[in-house]
Parts: structure tokens; sequence; C-alpha cells
């Protein structure tokens, strides 16, 4: 349909917008069948919606200050040479595939959860839920960050390098992609300590952290952006979101008195040492000529793909073998699958 038109961007739009508009519709059978209607029920002295107003002005306000922080890279990036805010757009657009899968989703599901524990004064079953969720988070993302720094180069290649995207702007991104993958793990971490918050009604402790989160993004972006140009400032996003993470966890602990710190560090310490064994034998295995050329797509996805399964079996291989807790629960979870289909 692209081809056909005038403007082809406009039908990209286009279709983005058609398929928002289909995630909608498709959910509302559901949403009707379980009883609950789009007419508007106005009734502003509910004690409910009073809280709940109190409670989502500075949970706004946190989530603005992410994007806060991308409008002001995209600013000083302005300031460095043709093509750095581009490379800093789609490394940002590809680190979002974890952190919207993983860490997103975790972070949604595991609040009514905690918020469970939160209203019953249960602390000990918040603490350990929080524990768990985090951990396994950590399992999961940690590895795609170790994939996504040791293939920058093959996947911007297959993804982006055709037409005036050439080798130079494919290594642009790629080092702008390896700078903001640093910070991936604390990304998705921060979302699950941000739902622990809120599930405790406290959603002013996160958005104070968020707002010194972005006055340290600031102060290394100028700081790194002069010898390291845009990559710089993908360094100082990753910076500050481990402060972020860091200052969240503190405040956090100090809140339910206790965290199992050293566990979530000895399960933190397997996962890195897997994830970077599997990153070493990913780059290996792709590292060569063919990434620097043009077309080949369908060899350079076969590759790819290969090489992906071929890291996540070391990747789980070497957790097994550290006895990695979270792969264990992994190992237990298909089996129960497995004998549910039977």
């Amino acid at each position: 349909f692209a081809s056909r038109i005038e403007h082809p961007l406009v039908a990209v739009a286009a279709g983005v917008a058609l398929g928002g508009f289909v995630q909608f519709a498709f959910q509302l059978p559901s949403f009707f069948k379980n009883g609950y209607s789009l007419a508007p029920e106005y009734n502003f002295r509910h004690p409910g919606l009073k809280k709940m107003s109190i409670l989502i002005l500075p949970a706004t306000m946190g989530m603005a200050v992410a994007q806060i922080n991308i409008f002001i890279s995209t600013i000083l990036a302005s300031y460095l040479p043709e093509g750095s805010i581009t490379y800093l757009y789609y490394s940002m657009r590809l680190i979002q595939f974890p952190i919207g899968i993983f860490g997103v989703a975790m972070g949604m599901a595991v609040l009514p959860t905690l918020s469970g524990h939160a209203v019953r004064g249960d602390l000990d079953k918040l603490r350990d839920d929080f524990s768990f969720a985090l951990r396994l988070l950590f399992f999961i993302t940690i590895p795609a960050m170790a994939g996504l720094i040791a293939l920058r180069e093959p996947i911007v290649n297959m993804l982006f390098q055709r037409g005036k995207f050439d080798y130079a702007a494919t290594m642009g991104t790629a080092d702008a992609l390896l700078f903001y993958s640093l910070g991936i793990w604390a990304i998705v971490g921060v979302r699950i300590v941000t739902a622990s918050f809120y599930s405790m009604q406290d959603t002013k402790t996160p958005v104070k952290i968020a707002v010194a989160a972005l006055a340290t993004n600031i102060v290394f972006s100028i700081i790194l952006m002069g010898p390291l140009k845009h990559s710089g400032l993908a360094f100082a996003n990753a910076i500050a979101s481990s402060v972020n993470f860091f200052l969240l966890f503190y405040f956090l602990r100090r809140k339910l008195k206790r965290i199992d710190a050293r566990r979530i560090i000895k399960s933190f310490t397997k996962v890195c040492l897997a994830s970077a064994l599997m990153g070493i034998a990913g780059w290996f295995l792709l590292h060569g000529d063919l990434w620097r050329q043009h077309g080949r797509s369908l060899e350079k996805a076969g590759y790819l793909s290969a090489a992906i399964m071929l890291c996540a079996g070391i990747y789980f291989l070497i957790s097994y073998l550290l006895k990695s807790e979270e792969m264990a629960y992994v190992i237990n979870l298909i089996r129960e699958k497995i004998k549910g289909r039977r």
C-alpha cells in the first residue's frame, strides 16, 4: 500500500494508528463481558477518586521525567556532528524491545500482587515477591542486554543498513546501542522497585529520585558529549538509570526495614557471568566482513537467528551449571506446562 501513494511515510503512520485501533477493539468484547461500561459516571466526592487524584500526580510527573531525559538528549545531540540524533533514535528503539516486553510487562503484572500484600500488611510476602520478581527480571533481561552489546553491529546492519544508511551509520548506531544497553538492567529494575513503592501508595519518593536521576543525566551528558560525542549522551543515560535504581533500592530497603539483598546480589552475579560468556560466544560467532556489507538480507537473517538461538542455549546451560534458582524455576514451570497438557 505504501508504494501506491505519494508519501509512503503517511502509510506507515496510518498503519501504526490502525494497529492501535485494532488493539483497542480486540479487547472490547472481554471488557463488556466482564460487566464494564464505557459510559462515564461522575462522582467527584468518591473517596477513592480523591485518593487516586492525589497519588496519580506524582506518578505522572515521574513518567514525564523519562521523556524529558530523551528530549534533553535530543537537544544536546543537535550540537554534535550530523547523524547523531539518528544514531540515538535507532539505538533507543532497539533497547526498548527488551524493556517493553519484559520490564513494562513484569512491572504491570507484579503491581496487583504487591498491592494486595501491602493492603493486608503482609510485608514479609511483599519482600519475598519483590525479590523474586527482581531476580527473575534480571535473569531474563541481562542476557538480552549482553546479546545487544555483543551482536550490536550485526543487528543494526541487518535492520537498517540500506540506501543512505551506510556502514558508518551502522557503527554510529551500534556505538550508541552499546552504551544505552549498559543501562537496560537498571531501567527494568526501576520498574519493579517503583511498583513496590506504588503498592504501598508512595508515589512521591520515586518522582523525587527520578528528578535526581534527571539532574545526573544532564551533568554527565554535558561532561561526556565532548570526548564520546553521541555515545556520551547514551552513556550518561545509562549512568542516570543506574543512579535511579540504586537510590530507589536504598530507600525501599529502608521502608521495608530489610530486603534479602545478598540473595539478589548472588543471583545477579550468576546471571552476569552466564550472560558475559554467552555474549563472548555470540561475538565470535558473528564477527566478520559480512556485517560491513549491504544486502544479503536473508543470509544475514539466517546467521543472526541461528546465533541468537545458540547463544540462548549457551546461557541456559551455563545458568543450569551454576545452579541458578531462576533457571530451576523456569525448568519446573516448563515441566508443569507439559504435565498439564497430558
